[in-house]
């Protein structure tokens, strides 16, 4: 990311299942804005149920 500050950087994590979703809370409190991108258009992944 040559030059880039925190500020500037722009991040899609792509899956919103746990990794996904600890990826896009790791860089939040790093201070990195991300946004998350699901096929399924609900987080949870592998550990979402329906009920």
């Amino acid at each position: 990311m040559g030059g880039e500050t925190k500020s500037e950087s722009r991040v899609v994590v792509i899956g919103a299942g746990m990794a996904g979703l600890c990826c896009a809370l790791e860089l939040q409190s790093q201070g990195i804005s991300s946004v998350v991108l699901d096929a399924a258009g609900t987080p949870g992944g592998r550990v979402r149920t329906d009920k």
